[in-house]
């Protein structure tokens, strides 16, 4: 695994572990999935955000596979699965990039005598419209009952 989605995986593991205190044990959520692509390919590694619209809301967030599938977790919930509600959506992929804009490899083992390599720089993935909530143009309605499969086809537009 590549360090970007170690570190991904930590983020999201601490966001779950760290529910709010006092919080019951039954939080009515349903089960959420759903598949993310970007210019028609399905989008790995990407973290998706479901942000409530309302204030009294949970966020719920999920990881994509490799084939661009997800499905949310809310926290402080003790089962996979989103609130019932509206939501406003983010995506967000980073890369890490050498100092050309080429996606970094990392040297299995360095080489005895070579030069230092240079630290790589982390970008995003994607445009950076999709990151934030007013201007992602992304939304969901989860329901109480039925299925809550969505698909976002995510551009350069």
């Amino acid at each position: 695994m590549n360090r970007h989605y170690c570190f991904t995986l930590y983020c999201l593991s601490l966001f779950l572990l760290t529910g709010l205190g006092g919080c019951s044990d039954s939080i009515p959520v349903v089960k959420v999935s759903g598949v993310v692509t970007y210019k028609g390919e399905p989008l790995e590694d990407a973290s998706i955000t479901f942000l409530p619209v309302i204030s009294d809301g949970r966020v719920a967030v999920g990881i994509t596979q490799s084939d661009g599938s997800f499905q949310l977790v809310t926290q402080a919930a003790r089962s996979e699965g989103c609130l019932p509600g509206k939501y406003n959506i983010t995506v967000h992929k980073t890369v890490l990039v050498d100092e050309n804009g080429a996606l970094y490899v990392m040297p299995a083992e360095p080489v005895p005598g070579s030069a230092p390599q240079k630290m790589p720089i982390s970008k995003s993935f994607l445009p950076t419209k999709y990151g934030e909530a007013a201007t992602s143009n992304l939304s969901a309605e989860v329901l109480p009952k039925g299925k809550n499969h969505f698909i976002f086809n995510l551009s350069d537009e």
